[in-house]
Parts: C-alpha cells; structure tokens; sequence
C-alpha cells in the first residue's frame, strides 16, 4: 500500500523522512540465488518481463536470466575483465561493455542481449596496442554507443563509437578529444542524439563533452566552472535531445551536487542544490518524456537528498527532498526513471543493513520499503523500472571471500496468456470440461471461470461445469498472478441444447374389418385464435443510471462507477458488472475489448426492478487512466439473472478522464 509523503518546508529547503512501510509485499524477493562472486557490481535489468543481472565475479564478466523459472547463467569473458558498464532500451535489448586484457594490452569488449537471440559473442571494438579504459556505454536504438580513453604517443584520447548490435559490426568509429593527462571519468548518453562527457584533468578537474550534430561530433565544450575541482560524473538524456550532466563540485571550500542541462544546442549555466556537502556520489535518471530524477549521499554519508525535474519544467522548487533520516549510514544510491515518469531509488543502510527503495509516481514520493536484512552492510545497489511499471534492484552483500548478489523484483504486469479450450456445443445435464493455460515471470498464477448462466464462479486451470437450461452462453476466463495482476482470456461462446425426448414405439396393428361408409359429416364453422395478451419480453439496459459515451466522465483514480442493471418487465435477483478499459479511440463497436479493470456484483435482498453496481478500478485500471491523459473508453458488461432464472447481458460504453487535482 502506498503511504502519503510528509513534507517540512522551510526556507526554500524541503525536507523530508519519508515513513517506513509496514510491509512490502508489492516486492518479491527472487530466489535461487546467484553464485558468489569474488568483487564487482551488478547491472539488473527487467527485459521483456525477465530478469537479468550482469555482473563481475572477479575478473570474469557473467549474465544470469530468470524468468518463469530459476536461473540460467551465461559466461560473456571467462578471464582477465573490469570496468563493467551495462545500458538497456525498451526493446528488451541489454548493451555490455567492459575492458579486458588481451596479450598483455586492455581492449573493450561489446555484447548485446536481445529477447529472441540472446547474447552475441564479445567482440573488441578497435583491436590495437594500446591500452583502452573507462568504458562507457548508452543504449541507441538498434545498437549501442561506447566511449573509451587510449594513449596516443605522449597523449591521450577520448574515442567513440556507434556499434550495429545485429551484426555486431563497429558502424563509426571517432577521435572526440585529444588531451594531455588522461580523463578521471568518462560517461556516454544518447537522446536525439549521441553526447559523451569527461572529466579533463588540467589546473582543475572540469566536465568537458562532444555531441554528434549532422553526422559529426562537434569541437568539445565546457560544462563545468573551470575554478572548481569537478568528481562522480553521470549523463543522461530524453528522447526530446535534453541532456543532463550532474557531478560533485569543490570549489576548495566546500562541495555540492551541481548540474547543467544542454539544450538548443548549448549548455546553460550549472545550478547547484543540496546545500554544502562532504560526500555526493549524485547519480542521475533520466525518462524518455523528461522526467529527471537527481539523488545523492549527504555529508558524511548520513542522508539521502533527491531532486526531481518534470517534463518541460525547471526543477521543482527547494533544494532537496531528504528520503532519510538525519543520521543514517547510507551507501551511494542508484535511481531509474521509465518513459512514463515514475522512478525508483536504491539504496544500502548500514545503521541496519538493510536495502532500501523508493517510488515516485503522481508527482509524490512513496514511503521507502526494505528489500533484504543483511549480515554485512549492502554495497553495489543497482535499480532497473520497466514502462509498465515492473522493477528490480539488485545489491552485493559482502561476506568474507566471496560477495552474494541478491535481487528483488515488483511486478506491475499481468500474466501472459495461452490456450483456452471450450466446447462449443454441449447439452444440458451433461458435464462441460474447460482449461486454459498462462504464466507469470514471478508468480504463480490462478483461474477464475464465469460460465455465463448466473451460477458462483469456478477456480482452477482446468473446471467443470453443468449446464440446467438450454441456451447460448459466453464463457470467460480470467488469469490472475500472486500480485492482483489480471488478465482476460478471449471469450468463448457455447450453445447447449436440451436433452431429446425418446419417441414411443409404434404399436402392431390389428386387423380390422371393412367399415361400412358413413354419410358426410357437416362442415365445422372456424374458431378463432386468441390474441396473446399485451406486454412482451424482457430487455436489460445497464449503465444505471445511463451515461453518454460522448461525454467523459472525470473522476479520480479511487472513484467508484455507479453501474447495474435495470430490466424491463421482470426484476432482478442478481446483477454482474465486468468493466474493460482501452485508450480513448480504442473502441468503436458495443463489442467487449480492452483490459479487465473492474468487477463487482450485487444480490440484492429482494428482488428489483434496476439495481446499482458501484465498482471501483484495480490497479491496472488505475494505472492506464494515469497514463493516458486523453481519457479511456469503457466496455461495460452487465449481467442480469431475473426473478424468471433468466440469464441476460448487454454491453455498453463509456468514457472517463483523469480529473484534474485542485
């Protein structure tokens, strides 16, 4: 459950401890754990709804996949590797580079991950003599952008580039810079288009970049003060071409996190927050609709400081929110932002050793959640949040001689579907045998079966089921994973047919004698077929009261819909409302689409004429009318079981909007 933030402002600084959650079952720790590893950081990444970690085990590069299953590991550099450096897109592709000795001389190597072929073999960019270090690596699509440093007689150089992940074949290869001293850092991002960053050594450490402009990486331009001393670069991008830089900033009197954002094609003027610090660590995310999202360790390591910029806005207003207590142990936090803005912060706590996270979503901060108790203090943290809301982080737990990597996942998505099999005739009185199948990545999954006549629904993969009257009735099958994530299987219509009355056998004729003929009889006058009585049938109408479709309605995520059921002639005993969601446009006939958001049914105590149904979004439901800011178009199905044991339905449609906050 998410829990409301409490915020204390004053004096332009907003600081905040966010409440601990009572529990955190949204997070499901992921079993089967990694093999030890002997030293350096774990990459997680939710690709597809699986999960990956890439990782160093000593000198060796590994990648472990678990989805629908345990662990499966795949050995990328056997020997001799560091300097891991991992980025994936929202294809489900994951992009590795790293540096390894090769005959005595460190080359980068690449691979790529795809969903359907998995790893490629690593390949060295620019095989030569020279040492190459400090990789860096950015998701492009349809491949990656790597930078390095190498020396270069007397000096050295910053280099890039942009590799075809298909084919694994180098498409440019560039010189950015060419420098005296090697660079501390180097970092690498790609919005609209490619950028690289480095920190220069010279009288100070400064931030320098090269971005690619019509085809060519353009002269190197500074980004920080060229008096202060500049550490801890991170760079990143949206898809709209901002990019963002952050770095800790010492101006020999004191340090503060400090970031300048480049657009229009130029870096405005570094802005600092945080207030004076003594260690940062800042490390950036950044969405691709422009959410940015900036946290760092306070002075001393006992606080942890966010700030938090909007699409197509300045940073909110303040210096800080403060995801801690004063006085906390804190490891250097890792932060991701997914396309739709929400974003998720990880970090270590040494006062407990305990893993920790955050959420931002709707523009607030979510009370943080343990994700693991530790014997050593947790180092390495590393998140990783898909669009649909599905995340995971992982975090090195020391002990001894070797580190164990532990992990932990959220799951925001449904299970995937399979087969459905219904008969599509039966008879009545005679057992209708129905299965369908689905899995999850994370969870087990379990059934729920509507038959269609009124009767209690039936759970389990496989059911049965006995028709007691004839007719033509839609079954529905609803899949749903251990997180109250559901899921529609498409409906199936059955038509049962009533058992055949056995026809008498025909009696044996006796012989009889020849009747004598009689007279005609008189010609009988017609008698007259009465008329039936006036009056009809019955007919269901739902959206009670009705609702146009024309107009939406505005309502707030945890509003309930009044629906039901009214019908003509008859009362009703029982009253089923399924509601259906798809974005505004998505729908354009009274047929039932879209994704299952809502439930409800009402047996009322006697019966009534119309019945109201109020029923209330889940959280997928919730989640896609956040999303869509256009609106959404809502199938709704009623189902009504009349006082004559008459099963009808009617679908109808409606529109809903998000209403504004006030």
């Amino acid at each position: 459950m998410r829990s409301p933030l409490v915020v204390l402002a004053a004096a332009g600084v907003i600081a905040a401890a966010l409440p601990s959650s009572a529990s955190a079952a949204s997070w499901l720790p992921l079993g089967d754990p990694f093999p030890p590893s002997t030293g350096g950081e774990a990459f997680p990444v939710v690709s597809k709804g699986k999960a990956q970690v890439v990782w160093l085990d000593g000198d060796a590069v590994l990648a472990a996949q678990r989805g629908g299953g345990g662990w499966s590991t795949t050995v990328l550099a056997d020997e001799h590797a560091s300097e891991l450096q991992v980025a994936d897109g929202d294809d489900g592709r994951i992009e590795a580079v790293w540096s390894r000795e090769i005959g005595g001389v460190k080359q980068v190597q690449y691979a790529s991950y795809s969903p359907t072929g998995g790893w490629t073999t690593p390949i060295e960019l620019d095989p030569g003599s020279a040492d190459q270090t400090r990789p860096a690596v950015a998701y492009v699509a349809g491949g990656a952008l790597v930078a390095w440093i190498e020396p270069a007689g007397g000096s050295w150089i910053v280099r890039a580039a942009e590799v075809a992940a298909a084919t694994s074949t180098v498409q440019d290869l560039d010189t950015l810079a060419t420098l005296p001293q090697p660079p501390t850092e180097v970092a690498a991002t790609f919005g609209a288009a490619p950028t690289v960053a480095w920190i220069a050594q010279d009288a100070h450490n400064v931030v320098h970049s090269s971005t690619s402009e019509n085809g060519a990486w353009i002269t190197p331009e500074g980004v920080s003060p060229l008096s202060e001393d500049a550490a801890d670069l991170d760079l990143g991008a949206d898809s709209a071409g901002k990019v963002t830089a952050v770095w800790t900033g010492d101006d020999g009197s004191s340090k503060m996190v400090k970031q300048a954002t480049r657009v229009s094609g130029a870096w405005l003027s570094p802005q600092s927050f945080g207030g004076s610090i003594t260690d940062a660590s800042p490390v950036l995310g950044v969405g691709a609709d422009g959410t940015t999202v900036v946290a760092w360790v306070g002075s001393g390591g006992n606080s942890l400081g966010v700030k938090v910029r909007l699409p197509g806005n300045d940073w909110l207003p303040g210096q800080a929110t403060f995801l801690t207590a004063f006085g906390e142990a804190l490891s250097p936090p890792s932060v991701d932002v997914n396309a739709s803005g929400e974003a998720i912060v990880v970090w270590g706590r040494a006062t407990d050793e305990s893993v920790r996270v955050a959420r931002y979503a709707d523009g607030a901060w979510i009370a943080t959640e343990s994700l693991a108790d530790a014997p050593e203090p947790a180092e390495g943290v590393r998140a990783d949040i898909e669009d649909d809301g599905t995340a995971i982080a992982s975090w090195e737990l020391p002990g001894g001689a070797a580190t164990e990597v532990g992990a932990s996942v959220i799951d925001a998505g449904e299970p995937t579907l399979g087969a459905i099999h219904v008969p599509a005739v039966a008879t009545v009185g005679a057992p209708v045998n129905v299965s369908a199948s689905a899995s999850d990545h994370w969870s087990s999954t379990s059934y729920s079966w509507d038959f269609g006549d009124g009767t209690a629904p039936a759970n389990g993969d496989a059911a049965s089921h006995t028709y007691t009257a004839a007719g033509t009735y839609t079954v529905r099958a609803i899949a749903t994973d251990s997180n109250g994530n559901s899921t529609a299987f498409p409906d199936r219509a059955i038509t049962v047919s009533a058992v055949p009355t056995p026809e008498p056998p025909a009696p044996t004729p006796t012989p009889t004698p020849t009747p004598t003929p009689e007279p005609p009889a008189p010609t009988a006058t017609p008698t007259p077929t009465p008329t039936p009585p006036a009056g009809g049938g019955q007919k269901l109408t739902g959206l009670v009261p009705v609702t146009s479709v024309a107009k939406p309605l505005l309502i707030k995520p945890t509003a309930k819909l009044e629906l039901g059921c009214k019908l003509i002639a008859d009362a009703v005993k029982r009253c089923t409302v399924d509601i259906f969601a798809t974005p505004k446009g998505g729908v354009t006939t009274s047929r039932v689409h879209g994704k299952l958001v809502g439930r409800a049914t009402v047996n009322p105590s006697k019966p009534e004429l119309s019945v109201k149904v109020r029923v209330k979004l889940n959280g997928a439901g919730r989640r896609m009318l956040r999303r869509h800011k256009a609106g959404l178009t809502l199938s709704v199905r009623s189902r009504a079981t009349s006082t004559a044991s008459a099963t009808l339905r009617t679908t109808d449609q409606l529109r809903v909007k998000l209403a504004k906050r006030r």
